[in-house]
């Protein structure tokens, strides 16, 4: 792990470590050392797991990064995530990144988008906890379907009363009015971060079927962070999609190729 830099700002940080802690080794909490593949910035350290990590992960992991500035341990729970539950190839670092929580029954609305575990609608419990876990979806395309099919990457517990909230960054190729949409059952909102700024481009949130909503924003060219929110109510259909329309251009889905799960 010595000689390992973090690029910063301000400079070049060395030796640099990270380690997870509390794996399950022969039965006793253990701690190992993650090769580091590459520092992006600031704030992205890239990391080799170990090929027998499913064997020892324990949801109570913690990642550690030990630098001569100081220490920094995460406190979100932690999730082994299958790369494409979809099927088919996938490239690793592009997609959204979705975390899922349980809801109430009866909720008729997505939870706010500053959402905790202490919001009324969402289940934290020994049944589910919150988040109940997390997928990698290459591009949001779950077509209307019977909801005993399960949401890709969910399993059987959980078929209804569920909110998953997609994060990545989207790459935007040519300036202009570009048009969002997105077809649900139930519920789905679309945001954009411009300039600091957290922008609602679709509304389609409520307990409904097959619906599409879209809105339009101006953009350079560039990354932006994007969330989408989406919810399943009631049985009995599902559906996630997500389209664009860019300048000159017709709609489609977008495609990983233009999604990330951080910028490049």
């Amino acid at each position: 792990m010595e000689g390992k830099n973090l690029a910063t700002p301000e400079g070049v940080i060395n030796d640099v470590s990270v380690h997870m802690e509390g794996l399950n080794v022969a039965n006793k909490d253990t701690s190992i050392n993650l090769e580091i593949i590459s520092a992006r910035d600031d704030t992205l350290i890239i990391v080799s797991l170990p090929n027998d990590i499913h064997n020892i992960f324990q949801h109570s992991c913690t990642i550690k990064v030990i630098t001569p500035l100081g220490e920094l341990e995460s406190s979100d729970p932690l999730f082994i995530v299958e790369n494409n539950p979809l099927g088919g190839e996938s490239e690793v670092g592009k997609g959204l990144l979705g975390t899922i929580y349980a809801l109430e029954p009866n909720t008729n609305v997505l939870p706010d988008i500053n959402l905790t575990c202490e919001d009324e609608s969402i289940i934290n419990n020994e049944e589910f906890s919150c988040p109940y876990s997390a997928i990698i979806l290459p591009e949001l395309d779950i077509p209307n379907q019977s909801f005993d099919a399960g949401f890709p990457g969910l399993g059987e517990n959980l078929l209804e009363w569920f909110s998953i909230r997609f994060y990545g960054f989207i790459k935007i190729e040519s300036a202009g009015i570009h048009t969002f949409e997105t077809c649900s059952d139930d519920g789905s909102n679309l945001y954009l971060m411009d300039q600091d700024s957290l922008i609602k481009i679709v509304d389609n949130d409520g307990t409904h079927g097959s619906r599409c909503v879209s809105g339009d924003i101006s953009l350079e060219i560039g990354y932006y962070p994007i969330i989408v929110d989406y919810f399943q109510g009631p049985r009995y259909n599902i559906q996630l999609q997500l389209y664009w329309t860019q300048p000159d251009s017709s709609k489609t889905i977008i495609q990983s190729d233009y999604l990330y799960l951080f910028p490049n």
